[in-house]
């Protein structure tokens, strides 16, 4: 049945109207990032809420941190050394996490997708992505779009962050130099 014309036809129905609908209820944070962001702004996120933002605004994807996710620890190595990860590094690929969490959300995906060590040390999900190809690919394209100069950083309390680890971070002189914080739990 799922071969049909007529499976494929009320799948896609369904999904514009999922899709809809979603993008009605972001609304009102639409407006309170308009503020923020303009289509020059590129933003980093701990996992595929750039992506949602950008398509919700209509934006080119500027960042490579959508449709995959990053454990805290992972997430704050990348932001401390940015320019390097973005630029520099270069991702291989993996067969399993270096987390237990990773390792047990990969076996339990739907579909099995890639893990990347990028420079040898941060480890990113490729939750959204079904090749390394594919993954490496949009990885080097959107990260050579990012707008260095006009960055919106965003992490989110799941992927083992707490909200110690949120307020050690926030007194890191390291990166209180480099961003400003908000943080709300």
């Amino acid at each position: 049945m799922r071969n049909t014309a007529l499976y494929k036809f009320l799948k896609s129905i369904y999904t514009f109207l999922r899709n809809q609908y979603y993008a009605y209820k972001r609304r009102p944070y639409l407006k309170e990032l308009a503020i923020l962001i303009d289509n020059d702004t590129s933003i980093i996120s701990s996992n595929c809420f750039a992506g949602r933002i950008m398509q919700d605004k209509k934006m080119q994807y500027n960042t490579p941190t959508l449709g995959l996710y990053f454990m805290y620890p992972d997430y704050i190595e990348f932001l401390q050394h940015l320019e390097y990860y973005l630029k520099e590094a270069k991702i291989e690929f993996v067969d399993k996490s270096k987390y237990p969490l990773g390792n047990e959300r990969h076996k339990q995906w739907k579909h099995w997708y890639p893990i990347g060590l990028l420079g040898g040390k941060v480890e990113i999900h490729f939750l959204h992505y079904h090749t390394t190809e594919e993954a490496a690919e949009k990885w080097y394209r959107r990260a050579a779009r990012v707008n260095m100069n006009k960055l919106l950083i965003i992490g989110m309390d799941q992927n083992l962050c707490t909200e110690a680890r949120i307020s050690k971070l926030s007194t890191s002189s390291h990166l209180k130099e480099k961003f400003s914080f908000h943080h709300e739990m």
